[in-house]
């Protein structure tokens, strides 16, 4: 064993990522986990404008200005980044077709029923929503029949009062 290794074996350099998340804990959890969405941001924002014709570096697009509104909620800390991917992609289709980007996305609002199923169990109508909202958000559906709609189109409005109620006054262009 050379004088630079530790006793396990590794090297110093090899050490200091988990001496950092041990020395940082929940703080280098949450900073990681920013810079995971920073990247995955700009990578949407790359795939956007590849979508619609332009150069994925394109500076003058508004889809490569919407940098700034695609800082992840509240909600979603802690949350799998595949969540956040999708509430990234909705806001930038919205920025890109010009429709408003305040309104809680789908994402945002799967969020929300998920604490609410950690505080009471979901009712069959909201569990029905939350089965529409997991997919809606390109998760791994599950076969099955869930949790049914007490009228057609329940769904639709319980999810059109959370985007309203998820609204963000301040997610503007």
């Amino acid at each position: 064993m050379s004088a630079e290794q530790e006793p396990n074996g590794d090297t110093p350099e090899q050490q200091r990522p988990a001496r950092l998340r041990a020395v940082l804990g929940e703080l280098g959890s949450v900073v990681s986990q920013t810079f995971d969405r920073m990247e995955i941001a700009e990578e949407e924002i790359r795939a956007a404008n590849v979508a619609r014709g332009r150069s994925p570096g394109d500076k003058d697009s508004r889809v490569h200005r919407s940098f700034r509104i695609l800082c992840p909620p509240e909600c979603m800390l802690g949350k799998s980044s595949e969540v956040y991917r999708a509430h990234a992609r909705e806001l930038l289709g919205r920025v890109a077709t010009r429709k408003d980007t305040q309104p809680g996305t789908l994402a945002e609002c799967l969020c929300a029923v998920l604490d609410m199923s950690l505080k009471a169990p979901l009712t069959s109508s909201y569990g029905a929503v939350a089965e529409k909202l997991w997919a809606a958000c390109g998760m791994p559906v599950i076969d099955g029949e869930g949790p049914r709609e007490a009228w057609p189109g329940e769904s639709d409005e319980i999810i059109a009062a959370l985007r309203r109620k998820l609204a963000d006054p301040g997610r503007t262009m």
